[in-house]
C-alpha cells in the first residue's frame, strides 16, 4: 500500500495520531529523528556564535587602532607650553609701541582725528551691548503665549453669564470648568450610550444621513460620567509613565488627549467621538476615511462642528481630533462654519460684540 493510500485511509486525527505513536517502531523512529534535529540545530547555533565573536573582537580592534594613532602623534610634537598671560603681556606691549611709534609720525590733526574715530567705536559698541542686554531681559520678562480666553475679560464679565444661558454655546476647556449647578437630562441612544437629550434628534438625523451616503458611522464615545473620565485620564498616565515619562510629563502629556475631570465636553453630554467602522482609532489616520470627509463637509447642517480642528490646536489647547463633535446648534453651527471659527474664538466674538453694543448704548 502506498504512502497517499496509508494516509488516506484514517478517517480522523486520532486515528493517524494513534497509529504513529502508538507504534512502537514509529516512536523509535521519531525519537531518532528529533534528536538529530536537535543535535543539528546546536552546531549550527554555536557556528553563529563563534562568527558573532569573531566579529566583534574584530571590530573592537578597528576602533582601538585610531586612538593609538593619534596619542602617537600628539606625543612626538608636544612642546613646552608658553604662559597664556606671558603671551598676552608680550602681544600687548608690541602694539602699544607700534600704535606709539605710528602716532609720532603723524601730524597733530591725524592724531586727533584718530582718537575721536576711537572713541566713537567704543561708544556704539557700549550701545550695542547695551541693547542686546534691555532685548534679553525684554525676552526673559515677557509672559508666554496663552491660549484665547485664559485671562479673564471684566468688561464683559456679567454678559457671560447672562450668554451662558444659551446651553447651545457653553465653553468648556482647560480654563473653563463645568459650571457646579450644571444638569442636564440624558438619552440613551441604541448602542447604549447616553447624550444631552435636546441634541438627541439632530445626532440621529445626522448619523442616518451619513448611512444613506454611503458611509459605516460609529459613535465611539458620548456622555462621560466625572468618575468614567477621571478613570480615562489615570490609565493614560499610567500608560505613559511605563513607557519611561515621568509622572509630571506623563500627566502634562495625558492631558493633551484627555481632559481634566471637570473640563470634558463629554460630561456635559453634548460632545460625541465618531469613527468609521472600517478604521474604528482615534488618531490622525481617521481624518482620511469617508465617514469623516462626509461629516466635515456636513456636520454643520445638523448642529455639530469638529470641536478641535487641525489650525486651531494653539487656541483650543488641544491636539488634533477629527473624530470630536460638539453640538452648538445648527444657527451657531451655521454662522461658525462660514466664518472659519472654533467655539473659544466664535464666544470671543460673542461677547465683544454684546459689549460694544452695551456701550453704544
Amino acid at each position: 500500500m502506498s504512502r497517499r493510500r496509508r494516509r488516506n485511509i484514517f478517517q480522523t486525527r486520532d486515528q493517524r495520531f494513534n497509529y504513529r505513536f502508538g507504534n512502537p517502531a514509529m516512536r523509535k523512529r521519531y525519537r531518532v529523528r528529533s534528536k538529530r534535529r536537535l543535535a543539528i540545530a546546536i552546531c549550527v547555533l554555536l557556528v553563529l556564535l563563534l562568527l558573532a565573536g569573531i566579529v566583534v573582537t574584530q571590530l573592537l580592534r578597528n576602533d582601538s587602532k585610531p586612538a593609538d594613532d593619534q596619542a602617537a602623534p600628539s606625543a612626538a610634537t608636544e612642546e613646552p607650553a608658553v604662559a597664556p598671560e606671558t603671551e598676552a603681556q608680550s602681544a600687548d606691549t608690541q602694539d602699544t609701541e607700534t600704535q606709539q611709534e605710528e602716532a609720532a609720525a603723524l601730524p597733530p590733526v591725524a592724531v586727533t582725528a584718530r582718537s575721536l574715530t576711537a572713541e566713537a567705536s567704543t561708544a556704539a559698541a557700549d550701545t550695542e551691548s547695551a541693547e542686546a542686554a534691555d532685548g534679553e531681559a525684554q525676552e526673559e520678562t515677557e509672559a508666554p503665549a496663552v491660549p484665547l480666553l485664559h485671562t479673564p475679560r471684566e468688561t464683559v464679565t456679567t454678559l457671560v453669564d447672562t450668554r451662558r444661558s444659551d446651553w447651545r454655546l457653553l465653553l468648556v476647556n482647560e480654563w473653563h470648568p463645568i459650571p457646579e449647578d450644571f444638569t442636564l437630562t440624558t438619552l440613551t441612544l441604541l448602542n447604549g450610550m447616553d447624550i444631552d437629550e435636546r441634541a438627541a434628534d439632530d445626532l440621529d438625523a445626522m448619523i442616518d444621513d451619513c448611512f444613506a451616503a454611503g458611509y459605516l458611522p460609529e459613535i465611539a464615545s458620548a456622555y462621560r460620567s466625572t468618575d468614567y473620565q477621571q478613570q480615562l485620564l489615570d490609565e493614560l498616565i499610567n500608560t505613559y509613565i511605563n513607557d519611561g515619562y515621568s509622572e509630571e510629563e506623563a500627566r502634562s502629556k495625558a492631558s493633551e488627549s484627555i481632559a481634566t475631570p471637570g473640563t470634558s465636553e463629554h460630561e456635559c453630554g453634548l460632545a460625541v467621538d465618531i469613527v468609521d467602522m472600517d478604521y474604528p482609532y482615534t488618531d490622525d489616520g481617521q481624518a482620511q476615511t469617508g465617514t469623516q470627509q462626509w461629516l466635515l463637509e456636513h456636520s454643520w447642517e445638523y448642529g455639530f462642528i469638529l470641536r478641535y480642528p487641525e489650525d486651531k490646536t494653539s487656541i483650543t489647547g488641544k491636539i488634533y481630533e477629527p473624530w470630536h463633535y460638539r453640538y452648538v446648534g445648527r444657527e451657531y453651527a451655521k454662522d461658525m462654519h462660514e466664518k472659519g471659527l472654533c467655539l473659544e474664538e466664535y464666544v470671543w466674538q460673542v461677547d465683544h460684540t454684546d459689549a460694544e453694543a452695551s456701550a453704544a448704548d
